[in-house]
């Protein structure tokens, strides 16, 4: 900046979508929030660098050249936009316009306009300050289940170790990651509802497991997914037995 504080200031203001006032009762009154992160979008920015005793050291950063990301899930911006685009005029010359109720979330966002997020509950002078608006598409079911195995950290990696502690084998079968998936579509909650359907199904093995003797594995199915059937337990007999009968 000018002040040679910083070169480049990336900040990322998340849960954007509580500053919505009142549009559709989605969001809660916080009008006061919006007018306070408007200004802040091209002026500066105080912060406190040390503290000794009771002096506060403050130091202004320019935000010239900040770049604000401002994200949320804005649940219910879809309903806006939907309501403008199927508006139609009255008469026989009016244009007639379908409900499109098959149009995803994803497909609805990316039409998008600054009134609909003012509709919605910004105050235009927030709304004002962002030029650039981007929308995400839904995530499919192929893109949870990558959710569920692929990160370093993934829920399926999280639980192989919890049951590993109890010196237990832990298997999902692919049926049942996609019926996961599916559920979490289902319910429309995404990739933070794939912990919960997790919890759902592994809760009552987890507590009961380290109560059995001769477990030595878990097998997780669709069907188990499903609420049809509990999940299958495989004992180190078993096992035992399976590979002398193989021997012979």
């Amino acid at each position: 900046t000018n002040n040679n504080f910083t070169d480049v200031l990336f900040v990322f203001i998340f849960g954007a979508v509580g500053i919505g006032m009142k549009a559709y009762g989605f969001s809660r009154p916080a009008l006061l929030l919006g007018f306070v992160l408007a200004p802040l979008l091209e002026t500066y920015l105080y912060i406190s660098l040390n503290t000794y005793g009771n002096w506060f050291f403050l130091r202004p950063i320019c935000l010239v050249l900040a770049l604000f990301i401002v994200g949320g899930a804005f649940a219910g911006l879809d309903k806006v936009i939907r309501d403008r685009a199927e508006k139609g005029g009255i008469g026989f010359n009016a244009a007639v316009k379908s409900k499109e109720s098959s149009r995803g979330v994803g497909e609805l966002l990316a039409d998008v306009e600054p009134e609909d997020l003012v509709k919605f509950g910004l105050i235009p002078e927030f709304v004002g300050r962002l030029p650039i608006i981007a929308t995400l598409m839904e995530l499919t079911e192929d893109a949870l289940i990558q959710i569920l195995t692929e990160p370093k950290n993934s829920l399926i990696k999280q639980y192989v170790k919890l049951f590993e502690m109890e010196d237990v084998a832990l298997e999902f079968r692919e049926e049942a990651l996609r019926a996961v998936a599916e559920k979490a579509m289902e319910r429309k909650t995404g990739a933070r509802g794939l912990r919960s359907i997790l919890e759902s199904v592994l809760l009552d093995t987890m507590y009961e497991i380290p109560s059995l003797e001769g477990v030595s594995k878990v097998v997780i199915d669709g069907s188990v997914i499903a609420g049809e059937s509990e999940p299958l337990l495989i004992y180190s007999q078993q096992e035992e037995a399976r590979v002398d009968g193989t021997d012979g």
